[in-house]
């Protein structure tokens, strides 16, 4: 190596040990730096792990990188040699929940919608498709029992308090379900609305969500504008 010159390297499982030379791809380093898990229980769109790895994340490393360098150089008249590894940012990007595993930290499983903790805090289908999350307090469940039509739900022994309901979570999941799927989207929508239920649809890439999205741009947009007025004056 040149010692005037700068070098980067970015490798897969680092330049040493027994993985050194295999290759690799982001989306295998997700099992195997402990960012996500496989459960063959979870039956919906899975809810995404703050720690999933990205390429841009790892070169943005080697490019903080540069800020040394020059003062390295200035110091002792030498270029510096940079490395890290998909494996090595995997780890650190999880490195909260690596230390508490190290720790004895119990975690908990994978959401499983058709057995959830609670079912007024779950995902469900509409007629048509579509899906939603409804994330209800305790409080609000008279009014979602209300919103949906099943008023003789609040009646139900097995419902009738918040401890029985997550007790009983698996049993009113199949009744939400059953009774979701038999209105479209646009039904339970208003139904949520009229009652001041908290909900959120869940949107493929493909989803058309113009509206809000243009509606948000455009606050940005005036955000900017207001910014850069004020600055100006």
């Amino acid at each position: 190596m040149e010692p005037a010159l700068d070098y980067a390297d970015i490798t897969g499982y680092g330049d040493n040990g027994p993985d050194a030379d295999l290759p690799d791809l982001t989306l295998l380093l997700s099992g195997r730096a402990r960012t996500a898990v496989v459960d063959p229980r979870f039956r919906c769109s899975s809810y995404p792990s703050p720690f999933r790895q990205r390429r841009s994340r790892y070169g943005s490393r080697v490019v903080w990188s540069d800020c040394y360098r020059p003062y390295r150089r200035e110091r002792t008249g030498k270029g510096a040699a940079v490395t890290t590894s998909l494996l090595a940012q995997g780890v650190w990007s999880g490195s909260m929940y690596v230390q508490a595993a190290l720790a004895g930290a119990n975690f908990y499983p994978l959401h499983d919608r058709k057995n959830p903790p609670n079912a007024i805090f779950n995902v469900y289908r509409t007629s048509d498709d579509q899906w939603f999350l409804i994330v209800v307090q305790n409080k609000d469940w008279p009014s979602l029992a209300a919103a949906i039509g099943r008023q003789e739900l609040l009646l139900d022994a097995r419902f009738n308090e918040d401890a029985k309901r997550v007790a009983n979570a698996q049993a009113l999941t199949e009744i939400l379900d059953a009774v979701f799927t038999s209105q479209t989207l646009d039904h339970w929508q208003r139904a949520f609305d009229q009652a001041h239920i908290t909900y959120g649809i869940v949107r493929s890439p493909r989803s058309n969500d113009r509206p809000a999205i243009a509606c948000e741009r455009s606050h940005r947009s005036a955000r900017r504008r207001r910014r850069t007025s004020e600055a100006s004056r």
